[in-house]
């Protein structure tokens, strides 16, 4: 008869697949077993049956000369319902087996003994199994060979199973760490490489197989290395480190590594290694040195803008006849100093771009008397905070002026703006040409104002530079030569 399906049929057949046996190619592993077995209970037949859903497979076999058998003629499928080892010594009185056609033919089975191969969770995956063709019955030693044997079976698909499972494992680990945004190490107590993931390779240059079992003395510069062993032999004694340090990369470029070393221990809790954990921070340090530098320049220029603003007011308020006379001078001379600042801030207060600068102090006043009234020239080029606050300033106090008395006063008046760079690249100058056509006549007043004073304030004393102007019949003209450096 045939044996009915196992009551846990669905998770057997499931751990049957696990261990990734059916279909294999024979191993004189377990081919040895099955001739041994055979000759010590004195069979000719010796199989390891694996019982897959419709088929029992022979892993090894000995006398039977096929690697498999249907399902409904297999006699180990009545093995694996019972729970132990079962024997019968004579096939054709046993109901289980005697309508078996393997059992009923001529010459057929008459003698079967099994032994479950039972997986660590319990569920039997096949059997080690002997077969006479005659009636047999089997010694107290006979038995326990096949009970031992049956174990050291189970024993060696058990660790197989376990060795392709932690190889799978490590190959995900090793895919995790491959992808993973920092570099990875682990060192043996002697600072020897074992592992290092493709994030460290590739900063150094190498493949990573290249390094294990190398001393990480042979990869690191003298000083670098001796500069590290302290860290490490830290991390050695139990203590988790971390700190920055400076690394050469493949190409011997220096970077600044935030490192934390770990110790590695064994069950018993003995340090037997060290694992290292570094991330590439040179970007974010200099970031942050930017910010800190940014933050005092900041602090700095404020202070010094509100002097200027302090020093500002009062000279206006000194210079003005009334409230709404001081109010127009004031707001339009913290404008041009907004106006710089909004320049540079786009730029992170790296510097201005000089032709922006000029633009945005002069062209509002111009607009109103057209297009073409405003003709700029000159190199593109970028000037520091310095120069952006006090050239605005300046350029402020003549556009204001041509705005009342010159150029811009009038319609068909034109202001041209002609820049240039001269000198050598230390030493080298701005010469900005300001000059007024079209206007009044310009005259030179009798006492100085304070837009003039600005003027010469903003140029010479804030700038080191000089201001030389020119009242012609046909507007101002003035000159300012300003030092870059």
């Amino acid at each position: 008869m045939r044996a009915p399906e196992h009551p846990k049929q669905a998770a057997r057949l499931a751990a049957l697949q696990s261990f990734s046996i059916l279909d294999t190619e024979p191993e004189s592993e377990f081919d040895e077993v099955v001739h041994l077995v055979s000759q010590i209970c004195d069979v000719p037949i010796c199989i390891i049956s694996l019982l897959d859903a419709d088929r029992q497979w022979f892993k090894a076999e000995c006398g039977v000369g096929a690697r498999s058998t249907p399902i409904d003629t297999a006699i180990c499928a009545h093995t694996i319902l019972e729970n132990g080892p079962l024997e019968i010594e004579d096939t054709l009185d046993d109901p289980r087996t005697a309508d078996n056609p393997l059992c009923t033919a001529e010459n057929g089975l008459r003698f079967y003994a099994g032994i479950p191969l039972e997986t660590s969770e319990g569920l039997p995956i096949g059997t080690l199994c002997i077969l006479d063709r005659k009636p047999h019955s089997l010694t107290a030693l006979q038995r326990q060979t096949l009970a031992v044997m049956a174990r050291q079976v189970m024993n060696q698909l058990e660790l197989r199973r376990l060795l392709r499972r932690e190889a799978a494992t490590r190959r995900d680990l090793r895919a995790i760490a491959d992808h993973a945004p920092v570099m990875l190490v682990q060192f043996d107590t002697d600072f020897r490489f074992q592992f290092v993931n493709k994030a460290y390779a590739d900063f150094r240059g190498i493949q990573p197989g290249d390094l294990t079992g190398q001393a990480l003395s042979r990869y690191l510069p003298d000083d670098v290395y001796e500069a590290s062993v302290p860290v490490l032999e830290r991390a050695l004694s139990g203590e988790d480190v971390r700190y920055d340090f400076q690394m050469p990369d493949q190409k011997g470029e220096p970077h600044t590594l935030d490192i934390r070393y770990a110790p590695q221990l064994d069950e018993e809790g003995a340090v037997v290694g060290l694992v290292a954990a570094m991330t590439d921070v040179t970007q974010d340090r200099e970031n942050a040195a930017y910010r800190e530098l940014l933050h005092r320049e900041l602090g700095h220029r404020m202070k010094n803008s509100l002097a200027v603003i302090q020093a500002i007011a009062g000279q206006t308020a000194r210079q003005s006849s009334n409230i709404d006379d001081f109010l127009q001078s004031f707001r339009g001379r913290l404008a041009a100093m907004n106006s710089a600042q909004e320049i540079l801030f786009l730029d992170d207060y790296t510097g201005a771009k000089l032709s922006e600068l000029i633009s945005s102090q002069v062209a509002p006043y111009a607009a109103t008397r057209g297009s073409d009234t405003l003709r700029l020239s000159g190199p593109d080029v970028i000037v520091n905070a310095d120069i952006a606050h006090s050239l605005g300033l300046a350029l402020h106090e003549l556009a204001t002026n041509a705005t009342k008395y010159g150029a811009l006063s009038v319609d068909g008046g034109h202001v041209d703006l002609i820049w240039s760079i001269t000198g050598a690249p230390q030493e080298s100058k701005i010469v900005l040409h300001w000059s007024e056509t079209g206007g009044p006549p310009a005259k030179e007043p009798q006492t100085a104002g304070f837009g003039s004073t600005l003027v010469r304030m903003s140029i010479e004393t804030s700038l080191s530079g000089s201001v030389e102007t020119e009242y012609t019949a046909t507007g101002l003209r003035a000159t300012f030569t300003i030092p870059m450096i």
